[in-house]
């Protein structure tokens, strides 16, 4: 299933520069967390993800080639791969929920302040944000193109550890360790997935399910 960067056409490893996009990932994160624009939560959230997804297209020409080439082949097994992989990471944080609520009961205050961010919305149009817009936008932001360009200026295993490092830091303004941790799980899991399997098809499915199936269907 893994796809070798060198594999792909010599137009699609062309370096793009990966800086401004960071950049302006982190100015989305700090607003998000901070709060200092009057503007909900997951509406920043969605149509920030939104518009980052689409520069980063429009910074890589060759970026729907690739996808074009992820969707060619194996697709089932690429679904129910990515579905496995959000299961798995739902039971991971399963267990590590039960493991700090139990041994640090102070960290049920900060566990449960992330889902305040639910309030007053819809579960229907949370759900079709974190599943089209929000999961899928991530994971072609994060993983392909941050990881995917940071490769080709470095070394997959560059990249890799550049992906975890930058995803997780991202989440510092909230101010919340366990959201922290989340996002070092999480960005290890989504990373090593796209390191490995080189599919995006995979990433975003997982990512999407394990969002809607975490804040929405069976929250912590």
């Amino acid at each position: 299933m893994h796809r070798n960067i060198n594999e792909f056409p010599t137009a699609n490893r062309q370096r793009r520069s990966i800086f401004p996009v960071i950049i302006a990932l982190y100015i989305l994160f700090f607003l998000l967390f901070t709060g200092i624009l009057p503007i909900g939560f997951w509406e920043l959230m969605s149509s920030g993800v939104l518009c980052l997804t689409i520069i980063c297209f429009l910074l890589d020409p060759c970026y729907l080639d690739r996808i074009r080439i992820d969707v060619r082949t194996g697709v089932f097994q690429k679904i129910l791969f990515g579905i496995g992989s959000a299961l798995a990471l739902y039971g991971i944080f399963l267990l590590g929920n039960f493991i700090f609520r139990s041994v640090l009961p102070e960290t049920s205050a900060l566990i449960d302040s992330v889902y305040a961010l639910r309030t007053d919305h819809s579960q229907v149009i949370l759900i079709l944000l974190l599943a089209c817009i929000i999961g899928p936008g991530e994971e072609l932001i994060w993983r392909g193109y941050i990881q995917h360009h940071a490769g080709l200026r470095w070394s997959t295993r560059a990249a890799l550890v550049t992906s975890i490092l930058l995803y997780t830091l991202a989440h510092l303004p909230s101010g919340n360790p366990m959201l922290l941790i989340a996002a070092l799980v999480c960005g290890m899991a989504w990373s090593l997935i796209y390191y490995v399997s080189g599919s995006l098809l995979i990433n975003i499915i997982s990512h999407a399910v394990w969002d809607v199936m975490v804040f929405i269907l069976f929250p912590l």
